[in-house]
């Protein structure tokens, strides 16, 4: 977060340090409202409806992306047949969406994302220090 928010370009704000950065996070300030309070009215929707509401952290799917990705088949009515796994269409799909292959999509590389009062370049969507693991990423 704090590399996507160092690569904004706002109309009408300063720049804040990570600290600051990070400080706002833990106060449920983001640029699109009180993160948790966003993250919270999801939580309560899948536990009213689990039919119809997905809770999926980055975290599990990362770590086992198998699994989930055959979970979500299931959620949205589309289980993989067995043959599909045996042929290895879950293995694809996990590769297409992987953090190196969506990072080098063109459209991920070139232009600007616009909203309200800040522009971003989409080139910062997936900073090197991401995919690296190497950079200090909230």
């Amino acid at each position: 977060m704090y590399f996507f928010k160092e690569n904004l370009t706002y109309s009408n704000l300063s720049p804040l340090s990570i600290e600051e950065a990070a400080e706002q996070f833990c106060k449920g300030v983001s640029l699109f409202g009180p993160f948790w309070d966003h993250v919270l009215g999801y939580w309560k929707a899948r536990l009213e409806w689990p039919e119809r509401v997905m809770f999926l952290k980055y975290e599990d799917l990362k770590h086992g992306s198998l699994f989930h990705v055959k979970r979500m088949g299931e959620f949205l009515g589309c289980p993989f047949a067995l043959e599909e796994e045996k042929e290895g269409v879950v293995d694809e799909i996990i590769e297409l969406c992987s953090f190196e292959s969506v990072s080098n999509l063109k459209v991920n590389k070139t232009g600007v994302f616009q909203a309200k009062d800040f522009v971003i370049e989409k080139k910062s969507f997936f900073p090197e220090e991401a995919r690296l693991g190497t950079g200090r990423i909230i």
